[in-house]
């Protein structure tokens, strides 16, 4: 009788397996379709090779690969630099990108800067250089027609488009700067020269609208700007003492060596 029931109850079992137990990676006909997830990139393509994603079935764990195209995108190197151009070259393929500078200013920085690559441009590659001299008066210059704007004191400038401040080596550039004269002076009838004649306008307060400052416009080349100045004094005598290598006056016990002039007498 046991023997019976066993035997009845092993074809059973063996019944509900074919008929609704069977698991997708049986080898039947009635097994049924894996259920694949959404798979996953397991290699990542590139410009060179392709990928490969890989599904899951969520019912019996079964893997399946499938290869995905290349895609194009390339891994650049750092870039490499000249005066005028940056680059980078893929590190797989070899393909090569290139473009000119971005230039722009950096607070701290004298010169400009690539905003793509970090490239500071030496000024004198792309802007003519102005150099001013001159005694008894400070310079200010500005890097655009923004008179109102905080300018820089300085010796030298470079020619600059005067709306945006970039610098341009085209014959268009120009420079603006106002002249601070020192107490007891004031600027001579000649008030500014420029050499040599390589720009086209010396512009003077009243064409500029501002006061005190001038415009030079379309340079072309270096040029020197002297400031020349001379006393105002009411017309009364002025002693001028200058101590040796500007040293200062501290008390009335160490003496310094000077040179002493009388003028306006």
């Amino acid at each position: 009788m046991r023997k019976k029931i066993a035997a009845a109850l092993a074809a059973l079992w063996a019944c509900v397996g074919i008929v609704g137990f069977a698991a997708c990676d049986d080898d039947t006909t009635s097994a049924p379709e894996h259920r694949w997830d959404e798979g996953t990139v397991t290699t990542a393509p590139t410009c060179m090779t392709p990928g490969v994603i890989t599904y899951v079935c969520q019912d019996c764990g079964e893997e399946r690969k499938e290869l995905l195209d290349k895609n194009g995108e390339h891994h650049f190197g750092d870039y490499e630099t000249n005066g005028t151009l940056h680059w980078r070259t893929c590190t797989l393929c070899g393909e090569t990108e290139a473009a000119e500078h971005t230039l722009a200013a950096v607070d701290g920085k004298e010169n400009e800067v690539c905003t793509v690559c970090g490239y500071e441009v030496p000024l004198n590659e792309y802007a003519y250089e102005i150099t001013f001299e001159g005694e008894h008066a400070t310079i200010t210059v500005y890097r655009n027609d923004d008179y109102t704007a905080a300018g820089e004191q300085t010796t030298t400038a470079w020619s600059r488009d005067g709306d945006m401040g970039v610098l341009l080596k085209n014959g268009e550039g120009q420079v603006n700067f106002k002249i601070e004269v020192d107490l007891g002076y004031k600027l001579s009838e000649e008030a500014v020269t420029v050499s040599p004649k390589t720009y086209k306008n010396l512009k003077d307060p009243s064409e500029t609208g501002a006061e005190n400052t001038y415009r030079i416009t379309k340079i072309t080349g270096d040029i020197t700007v002297t400031v020349h100045t001379e006393i105002d004094a009411l017309d009364l005598p002025v002693m001028e003492i200058n101590t040796e290598n500007a040293a200062p006056i501290v008390d009335k016990e160490n003496y310094v060596s000077c040179e002493v002039s009388v003028s306006n007498t």
